[in-house]
């Protein structure tokens, strides 16, 4: 079965969260892990990236509805990561 990247595309450095994203939502069934990175250009319309790396399509509606995810989206990455795009892939 393919695996699945959740990507987040969003304009906050979230330098002490990216600690917690792994510690706290890689305990959610079906994530595999994580990627972060950073815009080569300064000027770039999203400045940050973060890919959860989903076992299956499955996973993806089990993590948006974990707890340990809802805590972290609510309190930690929407409120300073208002301007974000959010996309699902399919991986062959």
């Amino acid at each position: 079965m393919p695996g699945v990247l959740h990507t987040i595309l969003f304009n906050t450095n979230l330098d002490e969260a990216g600690v917690r994203v792994q510690q706290q939502l890689g305990q959610i069934p079906g994530v595999r892990g994580f990627t972060f990175g950073q815009a080569v250009e300064p000027g770039a319309r999203y400045r940050y990236l973060l890919q959860v790396h989903f076992a299956d399509q499955g996973a993806i509606s089990r993590y948006r509805e974990h707890p340990l995810h809802q805590d972290f989206a609510s309190q930690v990455f929407r409120p300073v990561a208002v301007d974000r795009l959010t996309t699902d892939f399919i991986l062959p």
